[in-house]
This record gives structure tokens, C-alpha cells and sequence, in this order.
């Protein structure tokens, strides 16, 4: 019998290719976040328009409304630093 198969030839292996992944992680860190669902009730053509927005935004209505919530704290504090000079 002839090694390798009926023509001749050797049989084929599987051929692994190896790499190294390097990752720097001292600048990655972790972050635990506590998010709370809410319901919102408003104008269904209100809703429409906004989403309409963040479409075209390249963003979701709940993206925008987070980022809001975010904005109007910081105002808040702002002006609460502002108060205290």
C-alpha cells in the first residue's frame, strides 16, 4: 500500500495558526451602573417628531431623552455652584 493515499501523494494536515493578541488594559477599567426603567407618557405625534430627530441624529429617542436627563442635572448643579460664590 502506498502512504498517503491511492495517488501518492501525503496525506494533509491541519496547519494551526497561532497568534498574540496583545492588550494594554492599564488604561481599561470597569464601571457598575444602576439604570432604572421608567414610563413616559406623551402626544403620540410629540413622540413621532422626537423620534424623527434622533433618526436623524444617527441616535434613538431613548439616547436623547438619557442625554437630557444628564444636561438638566448638570445645569442643575451649575447653577447651584453659581449660587454658592
Amino acid at each position: 500500500m502506498i502512504p498517503g493515499g491511492l495517488d501518492g501523494a501525503l496525506p494533509r494536515q491541519r496547519v494551526r495558526k497561532s497568534f498574540v493578541l496583545n492588550i494594554d488594559t492599564s488604561s481599561v477599567h470597569t464601571e457598575v451602573v444602576l439604570m432604572k426603567n421608567i414610563t413616559l407618557s406623551a402626544d403620540a405625534l410629540l413622540l413621532e417628531n422626537a423620534r424623527e430627530c434622533a433618526r436623524q441624529r444617527q441616535s434613538t429617542l431613548h439616547v436623547l431623552f438619557r442625554d437630557w436627563l444628564k444636561e438638566l442635572v448638570l445645569q442643575r448643579e451649575a447653577e447651584e455652584r453659581l449660587r454658592q460664590l
